[in-house]
């Protein structure tokens, strides 16, 4: 089974399971919500939703990448592998759902400073793909 690379769970379960899908977005949600209640940027029910809109935000640009990265041949590389051949792209992604994340967020809570938001985003966002990388390497 091919599956892409994506924050929030990845794109193939949008497409093949999704009840999975939603279950997920709803974990990594509650996960992603209990780091950003951590930097004390809201309250935690706000934090979750506030996690949740980022992560679909975040899943939307990683689909134009991967229709992008279709268009000109590197679909090998829009693969979700646990490879060295794929670390350049595993950081990329991760790069990008850093910065959109980070802005999205910052979008949303106006009055926090950039280096507080920031800071939840690459906490949140490394999280995230440590874990979808170990899901990756061992189960898939």
């Amino acid at each position: 089974m091919k599956m892409f690379l994506l924050d929030a769970g990845g794109a193939a379960l949008i497409l093949l399971i999704p009840i999975a899908f939603i279950f997920l977005l709803f974990v990594w949600g509650l996960v992603e919500g209990f780091i950003i209640n951590l930097f004390r940027i809201n309250r935690f029910w706000k934090s979750v939703w506030h996690a949740i809109i980022v992560n679909i935000v975040s899943l939307i640009i990683g689909f134009v990448m991967i229709g992008a990265a279709n268009k000109m041949g590197l679909e090998d590389y829009t693969e979700m592998e646990a490879t060295m051949k794929l670390l350049p792209t595993w950081i990329i992604f991760l790069v990008v759902s850093i910065l959109v994340e980070g802005l999205v967020l910052k979008g949303l809570n106006r009055s926090k400073k950039w280096s507080t938001i920031f800071s939840a985003s690459l906490v949140m966002n490394f999280l995230t793909y440590i874990l979808l990388f170990a899901y990756t390497y061992y189960y898939l």
